[in-house]
């Protein structure tokens, strides 16, 4: 496979979207609910695309998702939690990263052949898995798509999963329907557009009643990232991923030293990627952008009637610089500035704030 930038990113915005984009953050900002060390660009996007771009709506989830943050204390968490049982965990529910795909997105693994819902829940409570999942999806956004966004050259913020159910009891299964519930919540509602493929693989024929189920409580469009496979799912897989960077039991070749269940190999373990990302551009930045291009378009508009968006910015500034270089008598005064470059943050933790 090979990258494609797709629509409702940034790169690939339409004129309309990129107005309501900046309509937005000037919303957020105005409401106080703008928080610069964990609102980007990106993060804007994919609240807005969960929504359709429609902004009020898109507003109401976001302010939601705010609240919910201030109410469980979800940077606090990221902070202190501790999951000191989850040995005993992964041994009954088995979850785990390694490498990434050949989109640069992190591979996640779940496997259910061992789940037991009684000893699961004796293990630990469903409140602290919840709150497991949470931080795991706190790492991805602050930590694991960074790094991966750093090795792959461009912007990664979704993952490729795969679920096995090998061996996995329907029954047992089943019995993990209220968890399952409360996690796609907290999925679809306060991390949005994190998922890009997931695989179910080695699905026994009773899984499709399951499924039926699990489906109706899943956003549509996540539904439609879902696919079920059989026992054949190599070749698959292997369209997505390199056969290295797929552990050997699902049809790749590597052979972790550990064991590919406990390597967590992948660019966030590297010091070179594991940093904040560079191709980042911030929000102040793109609303400065979005000023100049206003102004630009002013300043053509006797010569040019037709609309353009940010991506042609750097055509005006190509041609203002070129009028400087032939016109030494030229005001500076009259040119636009570049955009400035993007700074990095050399912090890991993102603070609170509330």
């Amino acid at each position: 496979m090979e990258y494609k930038l797709l629509g409702g990113r940034y790169g690939n915005l339409t004129k309309e979207q990129e107005e309501i984009l900046r309509e937005f953050i000037l919303k957020v900002k105005k409401e106080g609910l703008y928080c610069e060390e964990r609102h980007d660009i990106h993060y804007f996007l994919r609240f807005l695309r969960a929504r359709n771009f429609n902004i009020e709506k898109t507003y109401q989830m976001f302010s939601n998702c705010e609240q919910w943050r201030k109410d469980n204390k979800i940077d606090e968490l990221y902070e202190t939690f501790t999951y000191p049982e989850l040995g005993k965990v992964e041994k009954i529910y088995p979850k785990f990263y390694h490498n990434v795909d050949s989109l640069g997105r992190p591979i996640y693994f779940e496997q259910f052949g061992n789940l037991n819902v009684k000893k699961l829940f004796e293990a630990t409570t469903e409140e602290r898995l919840l709150n497991y999942v949470i931080i795991d999806y706190e790492i991805g956004l602050r930590k694991r798509f960074p790094s991966c966004s750093n090795a792959a050259g461009h912007h990664v913020e979704t993952g490729l999963t795969i679920m096995d159910l090998k061996d996995a009891s329907v029954m047992n299964f089943s019995k993990c329907f209220n968890f399952i519930k409360k996690t796609s919540k907290i999925a679809s509602d306060y991390y949005p557009e994190c998922m890009g493929n997931l695989f179910v693989i080695n699905a026994p024929k009773a899984f499709t009643m399951c499924w039926k189920l699990i489906k109706g409580i899943l956003d549509p469009v996540t539904a439609e990232k879902i696919q079920i496979l059989g026992k054949n799912y190599e070749s698959i897989l292997l369209k997505y991923a390199s056969p290295e960077n797929l552990p050997k039991a699902f049809g790749g070749t590597c052979e972790c030293a550990n064991g590919c269940s406990h390597s967590n190999v992948g660019p966030w373990e590297d010091p070179k990627y594991n940093h904040p990302e560079e191709m980042e551009i911030t929000v102040e930045e793109f609303l400065k952008k979005f000023e100049n291009t206003e102004s630009a378009i002013q300043e053509n508009a006797s010569d040019n009637d037709s609309e353009f968006t940010l991506s042609e910015f750097n055509k005006v500034e190509t041609g203002k610089e070129q009028i400087k270089s032939d016109n030494l008598t030229t005001n500076d005064n009259n040119t636009l500035p570049s955009p400035p470059q993007s700074p990095l943050s050399n912090s890991d933790i993102i603070t609170q704030c509330n």
